[in-house]
């Protein structure tokens, strides 16, 4: 069967199902930055309570030394690859081979630390760190022989911000769900193609929007699905090498030992495209997780940078405002991008922001994560430079760069560097357990924050447009704020929540701020701002011996709005602002 015949099957699965229009809405995404966190048997620090525990509930990795693990760690590892470091492991993990007990992640670490005198891991770059976990990694059964499942408990959960953001997810679920079914509950796909390990979420995101009151499957494509896809082979023969893609597309191995059921399930459905399509033609919602932007975007997108049909199936799904799309992280900032071959939002990749401000962006390049410990890096890309693919993501988000883990992450300067090196208007930076919900019609786009802190948006000057200063326009949204932008004239209208006022403190000596971008630094900074209206604030990042400078100014167009709300009977403040700008040089 060639891949010809695999388009054929998926265009006829396509159009057998009719899409129904639904034109009375406007299309939908839910844009979360992170850091969502959320009770489970394997997250226990996010729980009020643990008395949901039981002995069937998965609450650790566990890992063996063992003969058996240790002969296919090195039969993965290709024998020319890092020789030196292939063979030290060699060594390492004989002297550990007298303690086979079965072992958590912090024991195999204390393991590995006491054995490990040259610092042999430590070495390691990402691809051979991940290699070497999975090949020791053990499969968990249960008393029934039943693989061992994360256990989700949302009524347990301590931070209410992120009910709150899974709870408003399912509720435009509703909303948009047209469902015949008795049970009257929203249809959600789960999409887990962001991280190395595809099988490692499932259990957690479909128990989540399960116990929130939808019925809930996962969608089983991934990177290593597309390659097969792609290769050229029948589905047969392409799906049968589902593990030879995992290991070379995701630096993931020996999957279907931990997870065999769901490896199972992958591979019927690659075997089975049409199937996949038409879920989502059924779907109300669907839903990608965090991790790596880059993965994802290989599950949707062919090599030659075509969609493949899955993401066409979305595309035209999304376009006719049939389905809401959510993502978080990684799932969020795959969404930068054009449908037009002549003009694409870049999608940012990797990179801190005191490095970008010295080094610039970096086109269509991705550090080898980890290759400095092992002298193995381009010289002419670091572990921390900014990247970015200029030809976007999947294109369901037009309007500017997506960034996320935004304000905690201190990644402001490496969002407005990337706006001043490419030809973008917008950038949009989401904060952690936060989402940014966007309604787009035909001539504007509607914005608004839910969560727990705010949407950054950076907008560059006109009156320095082309100019080699680095020159923005920036807004902080918070909570319950919201933004129009008009799709004809670029320009962007905030309203701020009713509960905001206009609130001015004496002004504050302020001590020189040096690491704008550490942490909260920045937002902290521009908190106070907010209070007292201060007309100017210089700050400055270094990195190494360079440094930046930045200033950040307020003049009569500047507004700013403070409030307080209660959440879960804690009153969260929060100070949003508009035309504010920053220079920077």
């Amino acid at each position: 069967m060639s891949q010809m015949f695999i388009i054929m099957l998926f265009s006829v699965a396509f159009s057998n199902v009719a899409l129904a229009s639904n034109t009375s809405q406007e299309s939908t995404l839910f844009l979360v930055g992170g850091g969502l966190k959320t009770c489970s048997s394997m997250s226990l620090q996010n729980c009020k309570t643990t008395s949901f525990l039981e002995k069937n509930h998965k609450v650790n990795t566990l890992y063996q030394v063992s003969d058996l693990n240790i002969e296919r760690l090195f039969k993965a590892w290709p024998e020319q690859h890092l020789p030196k470091e292939r063979e030290s492991m060699r060594n390492l993990l004989q002297r550990m081979l007298g303690n086979t007990e079965i072992l958590n992640k912090k024991k195999l670490r204390q393991l590995w630390k006491k054995y490990d005198l040259n610092q042999v891991i430590n070495r390691l770059g990402d691809a051979e760190y991940y290699l070497f976990l999975d090949s020791l990694e053990v499969e968990q059964r249960g008393e029934d022989g039943k693989r061992l499942q994360e256990k989700v408990n949302i009524s347990a959960t301590s931070n209410p911000f992120s009910i709150e953001i899974f709870q408003t997810f399912v509720e435009l679920a509703k909303q948009n769900s047209r469902t015949t079914r008795s049970d009257k509950k929203p249809s959600i796909l789960v999409v887990t193609a962001s991280a190395r390990d595809t099988f490692e979420a499932v259990d957690f995101y479909t128990q989540v929007f399960a116990q929130l009151g939808a019925n809930v499957e996962w969608l089983p494509i991934d990177a290593a699905v597309n390659a097969a896809w792609q290769s050229g082979d029948d589905l047969a023969a392409a799906c049968n090498h589902l593990a030879k893609y995992r290991a070379e597309v995701l630096g993931a191995y020996f999957r279907e030992t931990i997870y065999a059921d769901l490896v199972k399930q992958q591979h019927k459905a690659c075997e089975q495209p049409q199937a996949m399509i038409k879920k989502i033609i059924q779907a109300d919602a669907l839903f990608i997780n965090g991790g790596d932007q880059s993965l994802t975007r290989k599950a949707f997108k062919n090599k030659d940078n075509t969609n493949n049909l899955i993401l066409d199936t979305i595309i035209a799904r999304f376009a006719d405002n049939n389905l809401v799309v959510g993502g978080t992280s990684a799932g969020t900032a795959l969404m930068s991008g054009s449908q037009s071959d002549q003009a694409t939002t870049p999608m940012i990749t990797n990179g801190r922001s005191e490095v970008a401000l010295i080094r610039g962006a970096k086109k269509d390049k991705l550090p080898l994560v980890g290759c400095q410990k092992n002298n193995t890096c381009d010289d002419a890309l670091l572990n921390d430079d900014l990247t970015y693919n200029s030809l976007g993501g999947i294109g369901l988000f037009d309007l500017g760069i997506l960034d996320t883990h935004f304000s905690e992450r201190g990644r402001q300067g490496r969002l407005m560097q990337l706006l001043h090196d490419t030809d973008t208007l917008y950038g949009f930076g989401v904060d952690e357990t936060t989402a940014m919900l966007v309604k787009s019609g035909q001539h504007k786009t509607d914005i608004s924050v839910v969560g727990k802190s705010g949407v950054f948006i950076a907008k560059k000057s006109a009156e320095k447009m082309g100019m080699q200063i680095r020159s923005f326009d920036t807004y902080y949204l918070t909570r319950d704020d919201s933004a129009i932008l008009d799709l004809n004239s670029g320009e962007l209208a905030i309203s701020f929540a009713n509960w905001k006022r206009d609130i001015k403190l004496p002004p504050q000596s302020m001590s020189t701020i040096k690491d704008v971008f550490y942490g909260e630094t920045y937002k902290q900074t521009l908190d106070l701002l907010c209070l007292t209206h201060s007309p100017a604030r210089e700050l400055s990042a270094s990195w190494g011996d360079n440094v930046s400078y930045l200033k950040i100014t307020s003049d009569d167009n500047s507004k700013f709005r403070t409030g307080g709300i209660k959440v879960a009977k804690q009153i969260k403040t929060y100070c949003s602002y508009s035309d504010v700008a920053v220079t920077i040089h």
